[in-house]
């Protein structure tokens, strides 16, 4: 009996153990399956769809003296917020960020797993916004300390009108969008917007407007930008309660010439590990046509530093 009651226990830590692993290989179809949701709100005007659908990116550095899941002491110390953009199947956007090539995916705030925290995000704007040059990245850029404050304050509040603005100066001689992106100005999203579902989809829906009326992507501007508020933390950035913030997965992008994040992201996915509680957090890969009409999600269990 003592020998079957330890074959039996045996068993069970076998099969818990495959399924843990199952789950870590399933997050590219979870992944795949929020990127191919495309709803409206998450049940009404009050809930915007990123709530729920779609994938919240954040490339981070590959600076091994910092934690990719906080942000840098001074965007605390300037209160400043966390940028992030949405990608979903009906928006197309270029996975690519300033020569950075991994970082996190957050949870669609509404199907987090219970007990991890929820992201706040306060505006998103169609294009980059330039926030790090920005009042509390949502506010004025000083280029137009007028004209670049949030949309709603100057009675903008759809695709039409931010089009509108955004091009109503010219673009660089050397055709890019830098200067209209310090002009545009970002939605308002925060908790207690009007409207806030309609106007996250109007953002989304001036996206695409500057894809289809430009022609082409510009070289610097591929992607929305949605800013999140500040999580809890001390007067260097340092997250106590890091093993509950909503992160899906580690990711890493690779491009034509070589470059991989593969490396860096299993580096942090072993220090988010040894931090954390021996919390596992998948490693997946971003790979993307060049139409950028699809975005999909790799788990390989190769690539994963540590396993259960």
């Amino acid at each position: 009996m003592k020998f079957l009651r330890v074959i039996s226990l045996m068993a069970v830590i076998v099969s818990v153990a495959g399924c843990s692993s199952r789950a870590d290989a399933n997050v590219a179809q979870d992944l795949t399956a929020n990127y191919n949701k495309i709803v409206n709100n998450c049940g009404s005007q009050d809930n915007p769809a990123y709530l729920c659908s779609g994938n919240l990116i954040r490339f981070t550095t590959n600076d091994h003296n910092y934690l990719p899941w906080e942000t840098s002491p001074t965007s605390y110390q300037n209160g400043t917020g966390v940028s992030f953009f949405y990608t979903r199947r009906d928006v197309n956007t270029k996975v690519v960020f300033n020569g950075k090539f991994l970082g996190i995916i957050y949870y669609p705030p509404l199907i987090r797993p219970e007990g991890k925290l929820q992201a706040k995000f306060l505006c998103a704007f169609p294009m980059d916004g330039v926030t790090d040059e920005r009042v509390q990245s949502c506010g004025a850029h000083s280029a137009f300390p007028q004209d670049s404050i949030p949309c709603q304050d100057q009675g903008i509040y759809t695709a039409d009108e931010w089009y509108k603005q955004f091009t109503s100066i010219d673009k660089e001689d050397w055709g890019t969008n830098w200067a209209r992106a310090t002009h545009e100005c970002g939605f308002d999203i925060k908790e207690g917007t009007d409207n806030r579902a309609d106007i996250f989809n109007q953002m989304l829906q001036a996206q695409k407007k500057v894809k289809v009326e430009e022609g082409a992507w510009d070289t610097f501007f591929n992607f929305n930008e949605l800013i999140m508020n500040l999580w809890v933390a001390d007067s260097k950035g340092h997250i106590s309660n890091a093993q509950d913030l909503p992160i899906q997965a580690f990711f890493y992008t690779t491009d034509t010439d070589g470059n991989s994040g593969l490396s860096d992201a299993r580096f942090f996915q072993q220090r988010y590990y040894d931090l954390n509680n021996h919390i596992i957090i998948p490693i997946v890969k971003i790979v993307q046509d060049s139409s950028l009409s699809k975005v999909i999600y790799v788990y390989n269990s190769a690539d994963q530093q540590v396993s259960k």
